[in-house]
């Protein structure tokens, strides 16, 4: 196995388990449950980003809009979206509180790594 493969599967797990946004509830539910999972993402990799920077708290916001809107225009109430993104957000913030901080580091270091090469 190559160094750089051996890099991703570290990143790969790490990934999975904190933009973990699609349980198996709403996998089942269809395309009503697809937004939920959407927004999820949004909430969790929202999280994400300020946790371990690269965005101004200006563009996070701005990215949110985006998102708020979209769902809106698929027919997802404003009071639908805030809910599902801040329990997103909130259950990465909690996840993150039981990390260490070389944990922390390590992680946003995978994550931003790993996104450099899928670009």
């Amino acid at each position: 196995m190559s160094h750089s493969s051996k890099m991703l599967i570290p990143a790969a797990i790490l990934s999975l388990a904190i933009l973990h946004a699609v349980p198996a509830a709403h996998a089942q539910e269809g395309a009503g449950g697809m937004w939920a999972s959407m927004v999820k993402l949004g909430g969790m990799m929202h999280a994400t980003a300020r946790k371990c920077g690269g965005y101004t708290d200006a563009q996070l916001h701005e990215l949110k809009q985006k998102q708020k809107a979209t769902s809106g225009e698929r027919g997802v109430s404003a009071a639908e979206f805030e809910k599902v993104f801040t329990d997103a957000e909130a259950e990465v913030v909690r996840r993150w509180s039981t990390m260490s901080p070389s944990q922390q580091a390590q992680a946003c270091k995978d994550i931003k790594q790993q996104m450099s090469m899928s670009r």
